[in-house]
């Protein structure tokens, strides 16, 4: 869990950088969705975050890849 939530931050840290309309518009997601996650209010499912950390070319990963 504790991994969990370091991932969520640095998600969110590295999303604060963008508009939430760029965000949304690259993503697929509404703005409000982005909002909301960005102030905490909602927490995004494991797709919706890696869909997210895709835009700007983040590694959003709870597990180790496979060697």
């Amino acid at each position: 869990m504790k991994n969990e939530k370091k991932l969520l931050n640095e998600l969110v840290k590295e999303m604060k950088k963008y508009k939430a309309a760029d965000l949304a518009e690259w993503s697929g997601y509404s703005q409000t969705y982005i909002k909301k996650i960005i102030n905490g209010i909602s927490c995004p499912t494991l797709v919706a975050a890696q869909r997210i950390a895709d835009c700007f070319n983040m590694e959003f990963l709870l597990f180790d890849k496979e060697k």
